[in-house]
C-alpha cells in the first residue's frame, strides 16, 4: 500500500469529523449493497503471521495474515465506522469499519468508549482496497469479529517497538471504578451498548466489582441479550461471601432474563429463590403471577388477545405473551425436492391457533432516525429506501455477535438463497481474545 504519514490521516479524518459535525441534524446519506464480495476470518491469531503496512497490496485480501495497528484519531462514523491507524513502523492508514454493534447510530461520546485512542488492535486477514470515490486507499473490516483489541502484556506485542513512540494503554489509564462511572453515564443516555463495554472494562481491572456486573448484565438485557446477561449473572451468584442484597438482585433480573426467553421453570427457580431471602419482595411476587399466565398461555394457547392489542397500544412496547405451538412442527420434506418445511402432526379444524412466536428481531418506525439509507440487494434485485432494513440486519449481527450457541444455530440454519450450507465452524469463535462470541458471516446473515 502507499506510503501515508500519521499525521495526513489525522488530517484527513478531522477534515471529515468537520463535515459531519457541521452538518448538525440535517440528514445524512447511507448506502449499502447486500450479496456483493466481502470477507470474514475463521482462523486464530496464533495461525495467522504479521504482515506490515508497507507488505500490503491494494485490492487484496490477506489471507493467512494480521495487521497489528494502533488507533491514532477519534472513530467518525461517516460510511461505517472510519478510523485511521498506525502500525509499528509508522505506516498509517484509514480503516473503514462495517457492521459493528453499538456503533450503527453512535455519537461521538460513544465512540470515544468502543474505540479508544491509542488501542492496539490486531485485525485478522485484512482486506485493503480503493475508497468508492478511488480518491484514497482503505482497509475494509464487514465483521465484527475480526477487529481483536489486544491488551498489554499480550505476547502479540512482545519485541514490538512503536517508531512513534511508546503509549500508555488507555484501558489500563482507568480504574475498574473510572470506567464503571463511564458505563453508568452511557446507561442514563441509554447508549446501551457503549455501557456494556465499558462495564466489561471495569471488570477486566476490578473483578470482584459486583455493580459493574450487576449494571452490565442489565444494560444486556436492554439489547434483548439475555443469554449473555444469564452468564454475567452467573458469575455473580458464584461469589463467595455475596451480601443477601446483591445476591436478592441478581436472582431477581436473572428470573427477568429466563422470563424474556420464555424459560418458566428457571424464572420461577430465581423469584422463589429471591423469596427465601425476603419473603415481603413484592417485585418477586408479582414475578411468579406473570410467569404462571405465560405458563398457562404456553401450555394452552389461551390468549386475551384484546388485552394484548390493547397494552402495546397504550405501552408503545412488545406484547408481553407466551410463544405457543401448536398441531404443528418442523419437518425435512423430502417429497417436496428437499429443504424443511411446517407440516400438521393431526387434523387441523378452521380458525384453531397454531403458532405464537416472538420474532428473532424487528425493525420499525421507533428505530427511524434523521438519515435516509439507500440499500441495493445484488440477491434479489430490489432497491430499497428505508432505513429499518439496515437497523434489522444490524440487530441480528448484534444478537449473533453475544447470543448463545443455540441462537446462533437456529439463525444460521436458515435458508440463505446460494450462500451455502451451514457451517458448525459458525458457532465458537477459534479466537479466544475476540470481544464476541462467535466469528460472524456477515454475508450469511445479510442473505437470511
Amino acid at each position: 500500500m502507499p506510503y501515508i504519514s500519521p499525521l495526513s490521516s489525522v488530517l484527513q479524518l478531522a477534515r471529515l469529523r468537520q463535515s459531519g459535525e457541521a452538518k448538525g441534524n440535517q440528514p445524512g446519506l447511507r448506502h449499502t449493497v447486500v450479496g456483493q464480495e466481502s470477507r470474514h476470518s475463521t482462523r486464530p491469531l496464533e495461525s495467522l503471521s504479521k504482515i506490515s503496512l508497507q507488505e500490503m497490496q491494494v485490492r487484496r485480501h490477506h489471507e493467512g495474515k494480521y495487521l497489528l495497528c494502533r488507533i491514532i484519531t477519534p472513530a467518525t462514523r461517516l460510511f461505517g465506522i472510519m478510523l485511521a491507524v498506525e502500525d509499528p513502523d509508522a505506516w498509517s492508514q484509514i480503516i473503514s469499519i462495517h457492521n459493528y454493534p453499538g456503533a450503527q447510530h453512535a455519537n461521538e461520546k460513544e465512540l470515544e468508549t468502543l474505540f479508544p485512542v491509542d488501542s492496539v488492535i490486531a485485525i485478522r486477514e485484512p482486506w485493503a482496497k480503493t475508497a468508492s470515490s478511488a480518491s484514497h486507499t482503505l482497509i475494509h473490516v464487514d465483521s465484527p469479529s475480526d477487529i481483536i483489541f489486544v491488551q498489554e502484556g499480550d505476547k502479540l506485542l512482545a519485541n514490538v517497538q512503536w517508531s512513534s513512540g511508546p503509549r500508555p494503554s488507555p484501558i489500563l489509564s482507568r480504574s475498574g471504578s473510572e470506567w464503571k462511572s463511564v458505563g453508568d453515564s452511557h446507561f442514563q443516555e441509554q447508549e446501551y451498548f457503549a455501557s456494556s463495554v465499558a462495564y466489561l472494562r471495569a471488570i477486566k481491572r476490578q473483578p470482584l466489582l459486583t455493580d459493574a456486573r450487576l449494571n452490565r448484565s442489565l444494560a444486556l438485557m436492554r439489547l434483548e441479550l439475555y443469554d449473555a446477561a444469564l452468564n454475567e449473572l452467573q458469575k455473580v451468584l458464584g461469589m463467595v461471601d455475596l451480601p443477601p442484597e446483591v445476591r436478592q438482585r441478581a436472582l431477581y433480573l436473572s428470573g427477568q432474563a429466563h422470563y424474556s426467553e420464555g424459560r418458566y421453570k428457571q424464572t420461577l427457580e430465581a423469584y422463589r429463590e429471591c423469596l427465601v431471602l425476603d419473603q415481603t419482595y413484592q417485585d418477586a411476587h408479582s414475578g411468579i403471577q406473570l410467569c404462571e399466565r405465560r405458563m398457562m398461555e404456553q401450555a394452552k394457547g389461551n390468549f386475551d388477545w384484546n388485552t394484548v392489542i390493547q397494552e402495546t397500544l397504550t405501552s408503545g412496547n412488545e406484547a408481553e405473551i407466551a410463544d405457543f405451538v401448536g398441531p404443528i412442527k418442523v419437518a425435512p420434506l423430502r417429497h417436496r425436492d428437499g429443504g424443511r418445511g411446517v407440516i400438521a402432526t393431526r387434523s387441523i379444524t378452521a380458525g384453531e391457533l397454531l403458532l405464537v412466536a416472538k420474532p428473532f428481531a424487528v425493525s420499525s418506525q421507533l428505530d427511524a432516525t434523521m438519515e435516509t439509507a439507500i440499500t441495493f440487494n445484488a440477491l434479489t434485485g430490489q432497491i430499497s429506501d428505508k432505513s429499518g432494513d439496515l437497523t434489522l440486519v444490524q440487530k441480528c449481527i448484534d444478537k449473533l455477535c453475544m447470543g448463545s450457541d443455540d441462537t446462533a444455530r437456529d439463525f444460521y440454519t436458515l435458508y440463505a438463497g446460494d450462500k451455502g450450507p451451514y457451517s458448525d465452524a459458525l458457532l465458537r469463535t477459534k479466537e479466544a481474545r475476540n470481544t464476541f462470541a462467535r466469528d460472524i458471516d456477515h454475508a450469511r446473515v445479510k442473505a437470511v
